[in-house]
């Protein structure tokens, strides 16, 4: 009786440390909010504002793969957030390429862009915008 008893908590045990880690995992850990004045539910509201503002960019909606768009940051700029993301598109190039010839490889986009701190409507959205020496963004 007791063996089975042992063999049935370590079952429980193992299903309960599966369910933890796949709910570890799905959480973006490398996400960096710098505005400690926005509460959970605002930070909710950005993420899915941004993420889906991504996901109906031209460069997303044409291959870009949706395992692949992660948050990275989240910071309060002059009365505005900005947001930046990354994601993974299939082939190289931007918007719908249906009609090009395509070269194929995984290209990581990487998205800036700025949300109007009390609407969170988006302002604009930039892909692979490079941040250059006068820490402007071009």
């Amino acid at each position: 009786m007791k063996k089975s008893a042992f063999i049935l908590i370590l079952t429980i045990l193992a299903i309960f440390i599966t369910i933890f880690l796949l709910y570890v995992m799905s959480v973006e850990p490398d996400i960096t909010i710098r505005d400690t004045s926005l509460t959970p539910d605002e930070i909710h509201k950005i993420r899915s504002i941004a993420k889906e503002s991504v996901k109906n960019s031209p460069t997303f909606n044409f291959d870009g793969k949706e395992s692949s768009l992660k948050l990275i940051s989240i910071d309060a700029v002059k009365n505005n957030i900005r947001v930046d993301l990354k994601f993974v598109s299939e082939n190289i190039g931007y918007g719908n390429r249906s009609d090009a010839l395509l070269l194929t490889g995984p290209v990581t986009h990487h998205v800036r862009m700025y949300l109007n701190s009390e609407s969170f409507d988006v302002l604009s959205r930039h892909t692979d915008y490079k941040k250059s020496n006068e820490g402007l963004w071009h």
